[in-house]
């Protein structure tokens, strides 16, 4: 698969680092199992490694793979995920170290090219 303009969320997330939220196409929460490259918009594809927290768990870390040169786990970064009821939080980076190509932190849903990730705007964890 080709992408003609892909997009990275170095340019789309709108804080340095935040909370954020997937929603719409993107799903409900960030994919948890390689997401092959060239989807959800982007070349190198973000998703995380680990449960998902229970809401007793309040804020946790997890790590964030990004798939790029046939590894699914080319580059990392630590991102905080909250398990919010219904629906997950996660405190995103927009610059993660290591990670060189355009990327973006994938969603859980299949349509997810134009995925939604709205800020959680004056939200304290």
């Amino acid at each position: 698969q080709s992408l003609d303009k892909p997009k990275s969320d170095k340019n789309i997330l709108e804080h340095a680092a935040g909370w954020y939220r997937f929603t719409g196409k993107a799903g409900t929460h960030m994919a948890t199992e390689c997401v092959p490259m060239k989807h959800c918009g982007t070349e190198a594809t973000g998703w995380i490694k680990g449960p998902r927290p229970s809401k007793e768990d309040g804020a946790v870390d997890r790590t964030v793979c990004f798939h790029w040169g046939g590894e699914c786990c080319f580059g990392t970064t630590t991102v905080k995920v909250r398990n919010c009821g219904g629906f997950y939080l996660f405190y995103l980076r927009r610059n993660p170290v290591g990670v060189y190509k355009n990327f973006r932190y994938c969603g859980n849903n299949e349509g997810n090219v134009e995925a939604n990730v709205s800020e959680q705007e004056g939200s304290r964890f």
